[in-house]
């Protein structure tokens, strides 16, 4: 990844806004939607609200690790309003734009299918599923 390219987080849990705080202090744009109830002053300027994202200039989206459900929801836990992420919104991205998720679900794909983009399913890396389970 080139360090002009905008990384949008959706939604997730304190594992998001640690890795929006790492890629963003290498020089990348971050835009995390769904942290509207945190305080953290070092991401406030990061934080966006889902109306204001310009797709067109979304290089990759961060999933929370339980991805998308049926409806379409994203799990966020630090936000009063329901996050989504829409066959239209995705659409709007750059061919090249990938998205990362924990795990794949069937609307991720179905999503990514119909838009032609690539999922990479962090989860079935056994490296990184090892380590998320061990408690912290």
């Amino acid at each position: 990844m080139l360090k002009n390219e905008c990384i949008l987080i959706l939604g997730g849990d304190m594992r998001q806004i640690e890795v929006a705080k790492k890629i963003n202090n290498k020089g990348f744009n971050v835009c995390l939607v769904g942290f509207d109830q945190v305080t953290d002053v070092s991401v406030k300027r990061m934080k966006k609200n889902v109306e204001t994202i310009d797709y067109s200039k979304i290089d990759a989206i961060v999933l929370p690790v339980s991805g998308i459900d049926l409806d379409g929801i994203i799990d966020a836990p630090f936000s009063k309003e329901t996050i989504s992420l829409s066959i239209d919104s995705l659409a709007q991205t750059p061919r090249h734009c990938l998205l990362y998720t924990g795990i794949n679900t069937p609307y991720i794909e179905n999503i990514a299918t119909s838009t032609n983009k690539k999922v990479i399913p962090l989860f079935q890396r056994d490296d990184i599923a090892i380590l998320n389970s061990i408690p912290t």
